[in-house]
């Protein structure tokens, strides 16, 4: 019988904002983090689409990428920054039409300074906030089932500065 980690041996990269990257492994999902041979891999994503992609290392000298197709591909992740927002001021990370099946699946966002985080399912109406502090630095929610959005509706993060001065704001709605 085998080992049974309680604990994933790798972790998430983050960038300079705390933002962690995704992490994929080699091996069957599961059976790999059981039997000890899981080991992580790197991915990336098209600079100009952000679509992502693993590469597949083939034996020295030859390179295989795999490519998946569309019904494999659903996540429609959208990045945004806010520029410059005054105390006080609320502004707009993200102003995101929905296309059809667009499906929700949440927010991350942070920033410069302290900030209430909205994310508007058409514009003015508030389903989901978070807010960022000295202390978390990261405003997120994740719901725990894709939330259908109607086609052509706007799906909007906005940002109100907390913090006492200007700062900068960016964000990432989550969707599939």
């Amino acid at each position: 019988m085998g080992t049974i980690r309680t604990e994933a041996p790798y972790n998430a990269a983050q960038d300079a904002n705390k933002f962690p990257t995704q992490t994929f492994i080699s091996g069957t999902a599961g059976t790999a983090d059981v039997n000890g041979t899981a080991e992580v891999i790197r991915g990336g994503a098209d600079p100009l689409t952000g679509a992502q992609y693993v590469y597949n290392l083939a034996p020295a000298g030859s390179l295989s990428v795999g490519s998946l197709t569309a019904a494999e591909v659903a996540a429609t992740n959208t990045f945004g920054t806010s520029g410059s927002i005054a105390d006080g001021v609320t502004g707009t990370i993200i102003d995101y039409t929905a296309g059809t099946a667009y499906k929700l699946r949440g927010f991350s966002a942070t920033g410069e300074g302290q900030g209430y985080f909205a994310l508007q399912i058409g514009v003015g109406t508030t389903k989901y906030s978070g807010a960022t502090s000295v202390a978390n630095k990261i405003a997120q929610v994740i719901l725990p089932n894709p939330e259908a959005v109607a086609s052509s509706t706007r799906v909007l993060l906005v940002v109100t500065n907390q913090n006492g001065d200007t700062r900068n704001f960016e964000g990432c709605i989550f969707g599939e």
